[in-house]
């Protein structure tokens, strides 16, 4: 499988988007080979020898596999989902030890 690395800037708001896309070509692509296998292994079946069965099996599974690392490599772009909910000027803000509780009766 070849494999391309792009290094981009975009709007957090186009992250589900992005993964969105990824995954729409990752399927798609695996459904026009699992078509194409399965009409091999069909034809094989019908009229082909044991080596071809087993040769159209084995390129079925070998095409899951791909999808597999596929996936793989877009699971970071997806874990970005979960820092995008974190808003970054978010302020960590501690207790003083002297505050006394409910001091501004605010329940």
């Amino acid at each position: 499988m070849k494999k391309k690395t792009v290094t981009m800037t975009i709007n957090p708001k186009d992250t589900r988007s992005l993964i969105a896309a990824s995954l729409t070509c990752i399927l798609t692509r695996q459904r026009e080979l699992h078509d194409k296998y399965l009409n091999q292994v069909d034809a094989s079946v019908r009229e082909g020898t044991t080596k071809d069965i087993l040769q159209g099996l084995s390129d079925i599974l070998e095409s899951f596999t791909k999808m597999a690392h596929e996936i793989d490599n877009v699971t970071p772009l997806i874990l970005k989902i979960e820092e995008d909910l974190v808003p970054t000027d978010t302020e960590v803000v501690e207790d003083l030890p002297n505050l006394k509780e409910d001091s501004g009766r605010v329940d």
